[in-house]
């Protein structure tokens, strides 16, 4: 592998995307739910007839509860994120890439090295080779769209970049 010398520009490819909608799309099961219910009110003003089969008269209080991950919950975080860092994982393109996080080794952009980052509901793959970052395309959109967590805002960078509230170059 080449060093790129004292001062040249050397390109690189950033290929950036984001789970649309992350949260929402991250469903609970289950009884966990019914922490997260919504203020009741009466099934007439829900238009609620029957709850699993069973009628339901118009003054009987209905507490909606949501199937979405709680925004502003501390383990909804931790939820997208193992999700996001497990998924991106198992992408064959990325088996020998370095995965980047805050407590990990910095990457070192050589020869054919290449790292990638999930962050919540952000991906990323940096390169200083060409061509990879449509294979990390395919394969992201295959399986995260495979688990309903449908992906959005891919972009492609050459020489500059933003992700994740920084610009490389």
């Amino acid at each position: 592998s080449q060093h790129a010398s004292a001062g040249a520009l050397q390109s690189f490819e950033l290929t950036t995307a984001d789970i649309s909608d992350c949260f929402h799309r991250l469903l609970l099961r289950g009884t966990i739910r019914e922490f997260f219910c919504w203020p009741a009110l009466s099934a007439r003003q829900a238009g609620v007839t029957e709850i699993d089969g069973a009628t339901v008269e118009d003054y009987e209080l209905i507490f909606p509860m949501s199937n979405a991950l709680p925004m502003g919950w501390t383990w909804s975080l931790f939820f997208a994120q193992t999700v996001s860092r497990t998924t991106m994982s198992r992408l064959p393109c990325l088996f020998r890439s370095q995965p980047l996080s805050d407590r990990g080794a910095p990457l070192l952009l050589t020869g054919g090295c290449s790292g990638h980052y999930s962050y919540v509901d952000n991906l990323g793959r940096i390169s200083l080779q060409a061509g990879g970052g449509d294979a990390f395309v395919s394969e992201a959109r295959q399986a995260f769209d495979g688990r309903g967590l449908l992906l959005h805002e891919v972009e492609h960078h050459g020489r500059v970049g933003e992700t994740l509230g920084m610009v490389l170059d």
